[in-house]
């Protein structure tokens, strides 16, 4: 279809199961992609390399859907570690659902912390406030065992990002604790696992690196 690029990139918007597109300048061709295979890591990538190739951003302003702009590492709010980008959230009445659901739509992921440069982001965390809990993409299966959600790799639970004595899975008021959030303790911020319908909380978003281009 003939469209211009931001036409194009908001279309993408609009449908669901879209996450990138490809846009020809000349002839304004646009096709939406169902997949990512930059993000995901396919090799070699599947896109047609004929088009200029735009990942789904957090778009705040036109600017940001302009190629000019595709040398951008991270939108200006967000945090760059370890080539990723991670978009704290401090406010707000999420459950862990609504966390997910949030990040999805601004064309992310609830954080997989799995790299010592990533698990970095505890220690940036008291300026968001002391008081502040933030899910994060760690669930339980049905079998216990607690993962990374997008990934279903198991949680490495011998790291000291946890709290001494977590993950406990206490059954209080709320349920069983099958979700996974970042809370303080003192001055400093660590793992828990926590009931996943606690509204009280905010979330971590991780994005591929802020680019509106790709290769």
């Amino acid at each position: 279809m003939a469209l211009s690029l931001l036409s194009c990139l908001s279309l993408c918007a609009l449908v669901p199961g879209c996450r990138t597109v490809n846009h020809r300048i000349e002839g304004g061709n646009c096709e939406l992609n169902e997949a990512d295979d930059r993000w995901d890591g396919i090799l070699p990538p599947v896109s047609d390399q004929s088009f200029g190739y735009y990942r789904r951003v957090i778009p705040t302003s036109a600017l940001e859907t302009d190629a000019a702009h595709a040398n951008k590492t991270c939108h200006v709010d967000h945090v760059l570690l370890d080539n990723t980008c991670l978009e704290i959230v401090a406010t707000g009445n999420h459950n862990h659902s609504s966390a997910l659901e949030t990040c999805h739509r601004r064309y992310g992921r609830l954080a997989i912390l799995d790299t010592p440069e990533l698990l970095t982001v505890l220690g940036l965390l008291g300026p968001y406030g002391s008081a502040g809990k933030y899910y994060i993409d760690i669930v339980r299966k049905n079998d216990g065992i607690l993962v990374w959600g997008a990934t279903q790799v198991p949680v490495d639970l011998t790291t000291p990002a946890w709290l001494s004595g977590q993950p406990d899975d206490y059954q209080y008021g709320a349920g069983p604790e099958d979700c996974g959030s970042i809370e303080a303790n003192g001055a400093q911020f660590f793992f828990m696992d926590t009931p996943c319908n606690l509204a009280d909380r905010g979330y971590i978003c991780q994005y591929g690196q802020y680019a509106t281009r790709g290769l």
